[in-house]
């Protein structure tokens, strides 16, 4: 029993000292069971667009307008010309007859 206690005694000597050199050489010191804890993982954040915002107008008035209206001038009959020769330069002296 003596033998036992006098382990136990340096083991946790060893541990004490070794948590000390460790803290002097800024050695981290960690125990791992070898299962990743467990991790809550937010869903991702939905975006939504704003509402749509439609004011109120109110319809516009029916208006029914007259048609448009083409007045033209009055129509104007002038005698016919008088004709001097004939066919393509023929008020030459006919110098173009052929």
């Amino acid at each position: 029993m003596r033998i036992k206690s006098i382990v136990i005694c340096a083991g946790i000597a060893l541990a004490a000292f070794s948590g000390a050199a460790a803290a002097n050489g800024r050695v981290n010191f960690g125990i791992s069971i070898g299962v990743p804890a467990p991790v809550y993982v937010a869903p991702a954040p939905q975006y939504y667009p704003p509402p749509a915002y439609y004011p109120y107008y109110p319809a516009p008035r029916v208006t029914y307008y007259p048609p448009p209206v083409y007045y033209a001038p009055p129509a104007v009959y002038y005698p016919p010309l008088a004709r001097i020769g004939f066919g393509f330069h023929g008020g030459h002296g006919g110098h173009h007859r052929r």
